[in-house]
């Protein structure tokens, strides 16, 4: 059994929304830690696993719908693994030094799926203590129409930011880094494995690689468990 990433350490007791829960490995490790998880995944054939893969636990609720800034129905285009269809590994284009999955439009899928915002679902459901964002590309659009739930509930995020996959959607990290600041958030990176506190600035410099997804724990300014975090420099304000 694999030790907990150190990001767990901040899961409360309390409510847990997993936007983005995929087959559900998160999901079962916030169980145990969690009052309740509400896990959303609009990806039918995702869903499918994750409603076989979390059968047994009681504290889960599953949503088989996205979260966005909009309400309603849309097509989504996404990259065939992630929508668990096959993908030939073998062919030898996927070996070219210049590869990447963006680029290849025959590894694009697409699949139809009912959206709504967070802000909605947290006056239908318990509201959340953390958040767990990995929505390929749409974190702005699920953030966008959460400010309700940052300024009432301030609950600690722990999401992922994929520049290029943002940029596909039209939307910059910069926004979304900008709107957590206003709402009075700090950053640690996950730097492979690794806690790293960070500033808007670094934040967005290592976000910004070449294939590169950034994984960060948002914490409300203030929390104490933010000391046991070395101050990032000065300098990189």
């Amino acid at each position: 059994m694999r030790p907990a990433p150190w990001w767990m350490r901040f899961v409360p007791h309390g409510v847990v929304y997993d936007i983005g829960a995929n087959v559900g490995e998160t999901v079962r490790e916030f169980a145990p830690l969690a009052t309740w998880v509400y896990a959303f995944e609009p990806n039918p054939l995702c869903f499918r696993e994750l409603r076989k893969n979390t059968a047994d636990l009681d504290n889960v609720r599953l949503f088989d719908c996205g979260l966005s800034n909009t309400i309603g129905e849309r097509v989504v285009f996404t990259y065939r693994h992630w929508l668990l269809l096959p993908v030939d590994a073998a062919d030898p284009r996927y070996q070219h030094r210049d590869y990447h999955p963006g680029q290849r439009s025959d590894l694009k899928g697409e699949f139809s799926a009912f959206f709504t915002t967070l802000d909605h679902m947290a006056m239908v459901l318990r509201p959340p203590d953390f958040l767990k964002i990995d929505v390929d590309g749409m974190e702005w659009a699920v953030l966008d129409e959460a400010r309700d739930v940052l300024d009432w509930y301030r609950p600690i995020l722990y999401l992922e930011i994929g520049v290029e996959n943002m940029r596909q959607y039209g939307d910059e990290a910069r926004k979304l880094t900008q709107l957590l600041c206003h709402f009075g958030y700090e950053f640690v990176i996950d730097c492979y494995g690794s806690p790293l506190r960070a500033t808007e600035a670094i934040l967005l410099a290592d976000a910004d690689g070449v294939d590169h997804d950034c994984n960060v724990l948002c914490v409300p300014r203030g929390d104490p468990r933010l000391d046991q975090f070395e101050a990032p420099p000065a300098e990189f304000a």
